[in-house]
């Protein structure tokens, strides 16, 4: 009796399981009914956020594949390992749309992809701006902004005529363009992400078709050879004021704009240094120099400074235009060149009296080789091309090579540092990132035409130059300017 009753247990057990196993309802996948959405702003380096948008079915987990769309948006492609609801755009998406793919699962199983719209073009970090000859008002020619080696030519446009050293603020690209004939030259606003034009060109008129550039506080200040200087609003263009220099205004140093002066010289009957209150254009002092030709001049808190022919070189009170010293070396000539200011010291070029000063004394610390364009200093090293060469010392004057770089035998730019890269180009067209460290070369690209060498004797075109911010380089080749990233 006792197992007959228990076979009838497990009899009545196994008709039950058919009716319990038909009562559990399949749930069904998640289904989406809202699209998921990206916050935050598509600029390089600032994280953006995807929703999940809404879904049906309770989803219990959600997957996530970022795309990155052409400038039209017409194809996309998966980002390799950009499968989170976050995302940081990065110098491969400079100039691309992004979108990111929503998958939700439950134990029903995954649900069709829901696809954000794509966001707004990634563009460019704000950077350091390049507001003056070599970078900054002290000409050192280093920025603390990275470059991108996987860089590539973004855009170029030619504009007609010998162009200037860029400036790069605020998104925007400004240069000063030979005319087509032997006199005056012109001033641009360039979008610097696309190289399309803002505003001008603007004639900025003068003898010979030279000109100069710099930037402080909104505005855009250019001064010609005939010493006309000029500022404008750097969003609009719009005319500020102008102001004839006096006296000799026989104007080849490009202007230095700092603390709410701007800084130039002019020669003829011996030499002028002259500073402009960047707000009204008066002229606010002016030192005696002997000649006035080819130096921006190089400016800091506490000097500024220019140097001529012969090595005669100038320290000035900024704000007073007190001299503070002057370094005589027994002659004189025609010319100049854009001193370096750098670590407490002045790096002076000249064809006889080459000589690393003491910023605040003037006096000799040591003998500087370079005779070609101004070099890049930063706190430890020292980038110089000469005679198609580029090479890196240490700051100390008398440090001796650590690496040297020929490239193709036509270096012929001055050089720039920007973060961990030094960039040179070559009349050859050729454009060089090399390892400031050990001098390896890790980027290259062509511009298209030859890179002229700044020309710090003549007035047939703007002083030229390169210029980086925010991995932006830019590369007047010729007449055209040409944008890489």
């Amino acid at each position: 009796m006792k197992r007959t009753a228990t076979v009838a247990i497990l009899a009545g057990a196994m008709l039950a399981l058919p009716g319990a196993a038909m009562a559990k309802k399949q749930v069904p996948p998640p289904v989406n009914n809202s699209l998921p959405t990206i916050s935050g702003t598509p600029v390089e380096g600032s994280p953006l956020t995807a929703s999940t948008g809404s879904w049906t079915n309770n989803p219990a987990s959600f997957a996530y594949r970022w795309q990155r769309c052409d400038g039209g948006g017409a194809s996309c492609t998966a980002i390799s390992g950009a499968a989170s609801n976050r995302y940081v755009p990065g110098p491969a998406d400079f100039g691309d749309t992004l979108r990111v793919e929503v998958t939700a699962s439950n134990a029903g199983g995954s649900g069709a992809p829901a696809t954000s719209a794509q966001t707004g073009v990634v563009t460019a970090p704000p950077g350091m701006p390049a507001t003056a000859y070599q970078l900054n008002a002290s000409h050192t020619g280093v920025t603390a902004d990275s470059f991108w080696t996987g860089a590539v030519k973004r855009w170029s446009v030619n504009l007609g005529g010998g162009i200037s050293y860029p400036l790069i603020v605020g998104g925007q690209v400004f240069v000063t363009v030979a005319d087509s004939g032997s006199y005056g030259s012109r001033l641009y606003a360039l979008n610097a992400n696309t190289g399309a034009l803002n505003w001008g060109p603007v004639e900025l008129g003068g003898t010979y078709n030279w000109s100069g550039l710099t930037y402080d506080n909104g505005r855009i200040f250019t001064v010609n050879w005939s010493g006309m200087m000029e500022a404008f609003d750097a969003n609009t263009g719009a005319l500020q004021w102008n102001t004839q220099l006096p006296g000799n205004s026989d104007v080849s140093s490009p202007p230095t704009a700092f603390g709410g002066l701007v800084y130039t010289a002019g020669a003829g009957v011996g030499g002028t240094v002259f500073a402009v209150d960047e707000s009204t254009g008066t002229v606010v002092w002016t030192g005696s120099v002997m000649n006035g030709d080819n130096s921006s001049p190089a400016v800091s808190s506490s000097g500024m400074y220019v140097s001529y022919a012969c090595g005669q070189t100038y320290d000035f009170a900024p704000s007073t235009g007190a001299l503070t010293w002057h370094r005589s070396t027994g002659c004189e000539g025609g010319g100049g060149k854009t001193p370096v200011l750098a670590n407490g010291r002045l790096y002076v070029r000249d064809f006889s009296y080459p000589a690393i000063l003491d910023a605040s004394s003037g006096s000799v610390l040591g003998s500087l080789v370079s005779s070609g364009p101004a070099p890049a200093v930063s706190s430890t090293t020292v980038y110089d091309e000469t005679g198609g060469t580029l090479t890196a010392s240490g700051v100390t004057p008398g440090s001796p090579a650590t690496w040297s770089f020929t490239g193709d035998g036509t270096l012929s730019s001055a050089p720039l540092l920007a973060g961990a890269d030094v960039f040179i180009a070559g009349t050859s067209g050729n454009v060089y990132a090399l390892s400031a460290a050990g001098g390896a070369v890790v980027w290259t690209a062509k511009a298209g035409s030859g890179v002229p060498a700044p020309d710090e004797q003549n007035v047939s075109q703007p002083l030229t130059g390169l210029a980086e911010s925010g991995g932006l380089l830019l590369v007047p080749a010729g007449t055209t300017l040409v944008a890489f990233r």
